[in-house]
């Protein structure tokens, strides 16, 4: 399946995650709430810190489609950004995300892969 380019936006002020194709084209909402910052892992899918205390993560399904999955809620005190480690393999499953608490997280992505 060929993928155009695009970029991913958060417009904090409207609560919305939405992905702008690149060199024109629609843009597609993927999802609305109080979403502050992403990062992507290497399948492409993007794990957003979301107020008041949830991670989200968003997958592309094979039709296309978006998948919105809340995977961490109620642990995180005001997430407020994300970004994957990048030391080595097992490093690359973690996310670190801080807190408007001053919290530093590390979430495994792995899903119990080694």
């Amino acid at each position: 399946m060929w993928h155009r380019i695009a970029a991913c936006h958060i417009a904090i002020q409207r609560e919305t995650f939405s992905r702008v194709p690149l060199g024109g084209g629609t843009v597609e909402l993927l999802g609305s709430g109080e979403f502050d910052d992403f990062t992507f892992d290497s399948e492409g899918r993007a794990w957003v810190a979301t107020n008041p205390g949830a991670l989200t993560l968003f997958t592309q399904l094979k039709n296309g489609t978006w998948e919105e999955e809340i995977v961490v809620d109620t642990v995180l005190n005001g997430p407020s950004s994300a970004a994957f480690g990048r030391d080595g393999a097992r490093e690359t499953k973690t996310l670190y995300m801080t807190t408007r608490a001053g919290q530093l997280v590390a979430v495994d992505t792995s899903g119990g892969d080694p």
